[in-house]
């Protein structure tokens, strides 16, 4: 759902210059071990795009403060995601840059002094998987998801809030959902010819901005 927030709140900004989303990750919300994917590749670097040319970004570097939905702050960092490549390709975007932190600051801290002291890159290997994995997967009983996407281009600038009460993997489902719909032709319009699409290229991100706020997702500019 991210990536089609972003087109979402795109649509009248002209050509984009940057696109900065900022994800807090509660250290009590109900995951499944696909959650942990991304979170395992914290201490590898990745391609991404800066001013229109490809740079490599490091895991959990590069610190912003961010302020979601319900008024609180934290820190995040980046991580690699697929969006800070399709982005660009999709809405043109310049720059895209994704970070994450938890709800604990404590938490965040603690995995940036791991990667700093290279302790992250020491486990990487794949018979550290069940460590890692004790490390970084301690799922609870459910919390909210928070999302923050600042864009900026020509036409102004906007910041698009995403708050699901019930958490990532309400929010997962959600999207999946709505993805779904659209391929099939459920959502009313007609299914999607073969090949592959992006969720950013949902062709009514507005109608599936309204679904999500009939799931009881929190969606605000």
């Amino acid at each position: 759902m991210v990536p089609l927030a972003a087109a979402w709140g795109a649509r009248d900004l002209g050509p984009l210059d940057r696109i900065d989303i900022a994800i807090r990750y509660a250290m009590r919300d109900r995951s499944g071990p696909d959650s942990v994917e991304y979170v395992d590749r914290f201490a590898d670097s990745f391609d991404t795009l800066v001013d229109g040319q490809q740079r490599r970004a490091v895991g959990l570097s590069d610190p912003r403060t961010a302020r979601f939905a319900d008024g609180t702050s934290g820190r995040v960092y980046r991580l690699d995601t697929p969006e800070q490549l399709t982005l660009p390709a999709t809405l043109g975007a310049r720059t895209v840059a994704t970070r994450i932190g938890f709800d604990s600051a404590t938490a965040t801290g603690a995995l940036v002094a791991l990667r700093r002291a290279g302790v992250l890159r020491a486990v990487s290997h794949p018979r550290y998987a069940r460590l890692r994995r004790a490390l970084l997967h301690q799922p609870g009983s459910g919390d909210a998801a928070q999302v923050r996407i600042d864009l900026e281009g020509d036409g102004g600038a906007r910041t698009v809030l995403l708050a699901d009460p019930l958490g990532q993997s309400h929010l997962t489902a959600v999207g999946a959902a709505i993805l779904v719909e659209r391929v099939l032709g459920l959502d009313g319009g007609p299914p999607e010819p073969a090949g592959a699409r992006f969720p950013e290229q949902h062709p009514d991100p507005a109608g599936a901005t309204a679904v999500l706020r009939s799931c009881g997702v929190e969606v605000r500019t």
